[in-house]
Formats: C-alpha cells, structure tokens, sequence
C-alpha cells in the first residue's frame, strides 16, 4: 500500500513538473540521401506562451540545414518578431532560434508548431536531432517549463550529384585536352 500511495505522489509531482513538450517531429524519420525534407519544432500542453528561443544540433556530413521558418503556432496570437538563427552546417548547430508575440497581449495555449527546419540528407547513417538552450516564457514574461523530445533522421542510399556541372566539367576538360592534342 505505501509503494503505490509513494508512486502516485511521485507521478504526480513528475507530471506537475513540466507544463508541457517542446518535441522536432516527426521522428524517428526516414530519408534517402541527396533527400529535402522539412522538420517541425512542435509545442503541446504549454499555456500562455508568449515568446520561446531554441538552439538545435544536428550531424554535420550527414544533415545540412538550408533554412529555419517560423511556425503557424504564436503567430496566432497576434503580431510577431522572428529570428530564424545563425545556421552552421560545418558545426551541426542552429543557435538562437527566437520569437515573440509583440505587445500587451496574452500568450498562445494551443498545441502546435513553433519554427520548421528545412534540411538536406548528405550522407548516409544516423543523425540525432537535439534541442538546446529551449526557454519558454509567458505573457507576464516568467518562465514556463517543459520537457523537450529530441528527434532523429535515419539517411540510407548514395546522394546522388548535386548538378549536372558534375559531369559537364570533366568532359570539357577532356574535350579541351583532345583538341589542344590534335591541332599540334
């Protein structure tokens, strides 16, 4: 009796703990290498949001980002200001993915997606999406806590060449060596 009443209690001060996710969906995802897909940067069970900031990290070799986005969801709550973040594909590293609701006006409380991450596949193998340095904050500008769910991208199969100047390039060096042979 006593083992159960202390796993109730504990399960509800875990629960109460964090006021909701901060997730990259969907994961785990599937792609082929030399792949565009899109990830998301989701919130749910979170009340009052009125501004957030993220850092994510990704596998560099393996995953390049082209772009951050903002998400549907706080720009349903009125005027906002984004920052998309400092990208660097040499790292594996977004920094400083910012938004924020402008104004005297009350936060978001909705579930729904914050920023979208538009990446490529490089190379095959696993690559872990993590989120970093996540701050969440509510109208009153206090802080609102939450879990956060990392994400992962799973990359099978040879990229394939980026352009057609792949090929064009050495065959006109070849052709340009068969001529300079030939005139002399």
């Amino acid at each position: 009796m006593r083992i159960g009443l202390l796993l109730g209690v504990e399960a509800i001060l875990v629960s109460s703990a964090f006021a909701g996710t901060i997730s990259v969906q969907p994961s785990p995802l599937d792609v082929m290498a030399g792949q565009t897909f899109a990830l998301e940067i989701s919130a749910s069970g979170i009340t009052d949001l009125y501004a957030f900031q993220f850092d994510l990290g990704f596998t560099p070799g393996i995953l390049a980002a082209s772009s951050v986005t903002e998400g549907p969801l706080l720009v349903s709550g009125g005027t906002t200001i984004f920052v998309p973040g400092v990208i660097d594909n040499v790292t594996g590293t977004i920094s400083f993915t910012a938004d924020s609701l402008v104004g005297s006006v009350p936060g978001v409380s909705a579930d729904g997606v914050l920023a979208i991450v538009q990446m490529q596949a490089h190379g095959s193998g696993e690559g872990p999406i993590t989120l970093a340095n996540v701050v969440l904050l509510d109208s009153a500008l206090s802080e609102i806590i939450a879990a956060t769910r990392d994400g992962s991208v799973s990359v099978s199969g040879v990229p394939e060449p980026r352009s057609c100047a792949l090929c064009v390039v050495p065959v006109g060096v070849l052709f340009w060596r068969l001529y300079r042979k030939s005139r002399c």
